[in-house]
């Protein structure tokens, strides 16, 4: 059985990592195994029928699929309160993932989920400077991310815009159930783009939701 170590993630990212996600890390207990010959052939060839047959092309005419989607993230958590709620449902479709270059079946679940948190948690806080007062993401979904980010920074002030009411409800429910988490919802759609959007001072801004499902 493998493992993955802290020093492979800084191996990854060239740098250090905050102790907050070698915590984390240790929490997740990552092990895994590589496939069997037939078991990669067999897997990369489900990834090709997969894109033959089942290709989709994203636009704005899928907005409704985003809402929809995000709006059983909404549901979900509004009655529960628990985190594991907000994390988006494409993530643990497969025990089946890519890591540094060969294929890996996983022994934990939602471990995509878990290592994508790793790195994105590791890249913020590198280098997120100490003058920075209002925190944005835009494409937020259902805010897990700025969730997790306000336990570890919570004197910032957080923003999710998403271009999906759902994703804005998600952030009242958040905001109601926990006093204590200072993130506010707004509308932003990409294919309308609101010039006039403010942005306030001693801010820092991540975008590109790709990073929600890469696997390195």
């Amino acid at each position: 059985m493998n493992k993955i170590e802290i020093s492979e993630i800084e191996n990854i990212l060239g740098f250090e990592v905050d102790q907050i996600v070698k915590t984390n890390l240790d929490k997740f207990d990552l092990s895994f195994n590589y496939l069997s010959q037939e078991e990669r052939d067999s897997f990369i060839l489900d990834c090709i029928n997969f894109i033959l047959n089942d290709y989709v092309k994203v636009g704005a005419h899928r907005k409704d699929v985003w809402e929809n989607g995000w709006n059983e993230n909404y549901v979900n958590y509004n009655k529960s309160g628990d985190y594991n709620d907000l994390i988006p449902k494409y993530f643990g479709k497969s025990d089946i993932l890519r890591w540094k270059g060969d294929f890996i079946k996983a022994n934990t679940t939602l471990f995509d989920y878990k290592i994508t948190s790793l790195m994105v948690d590791a890249v913020i806080l590198h280098f997120l400077n100490d003058d920075v007062e209002n925190f944005y993401e835009f494409g937020c979904g259902p805010a897990f991310n700025l969730y997790r980010l306000s336990d570890y920074k919570p004197h910032l002030n957080y923003v999710g815009l998403d271009w999906v009411e759902s994703s804005q409800n998600t952030i009242r429910a958040i905001r109601e159930k926990c006093f204590d988490k200072k993130i506010e919802g707004r509308n932003f759609d990409y294919f309308k783009i609101d010039h006039d959007l403010e942005i306030r001072d001693n801010f820092s801004i991540v975008t590109g939701k790709q990073i929600g499902r890469a696997h390195v």
